[in-house]
């Protein structure tokens, strides 16, 4: 039962992304997903985008390319401050940042 209900929710948080995205007249052509979602009912929930699954062993490419853009504009922030140490209060608010920039220009 716990399944199908994280199912449901995931599939639900899913529409809610695709339809911010939609809102701003961003298409969503593909999504990427663990294979433990690749079924018919998730397919239908998320229609017209694609499901690119993959296993648990593999990697996701173009998660792991963001991952590290993101810690190198991180570190290129980081490396150009006159302090020797940063409060954590900062660290997260240059992740919001850096998410913030990154997330205004879309990817290819």
């Amino acid at each position: 039962m716990v399944k199908n209900t994280f199912r449901i929710n995931s599939i639900e948080v899913v529409q809610k992304v695709i339809k911010k995205y939609n809102l701003q007249d961003l298409e969503v052509t593909s999504v990427h997903i663990n294979n433990q979602f690749n079924n018919d009912e998730f397919e239908q929930g998320i229609q017209p985008a694609n499901i690119v699954p993959y296993s648990a062993d593999e990697h996701v490419s173009v998660a792991e390319r963001r991952i590290r853009t993101m810690k190198e504009r991180m570190r290129s922030i980081l490396g150009g401050l006159p302090y020797k140490a940063v409060p954590k209060i900062m660290i997260r608010g240059l992740v919001k940042k850096v998410k913030s920039i990154l997330n205004n220009f879309p990817a290819r």
